[in-house]
């Protein structure tokens, strides 16, 4: 299975090949856990205070 992981990733050792497998799990991960609202926030603006801050 890593062999084939290992083509697929175009790696040239199963070490980089578990490396980059590893990164790229631990990537989703976090984009799953902190990206839910990745493209529905915008920043604040002048605006977006409220009444009592001068």
């Amino acid at each position: 299975m890593l062999e084939r992981l290992q083509r697929k990733l175009h790696t040239q050792t199963l070490d980089e090949t578990i490396r980059v497998f590893a990164a790229q799990q631990r990537k989703g991960r976090l984009n799953d856990a902190f990206g839910v609202d990745k493209g529905k926030i915008k920043a604040f603006s002048e605006e977006d205070r409220g009444e009592d801050r001068n």
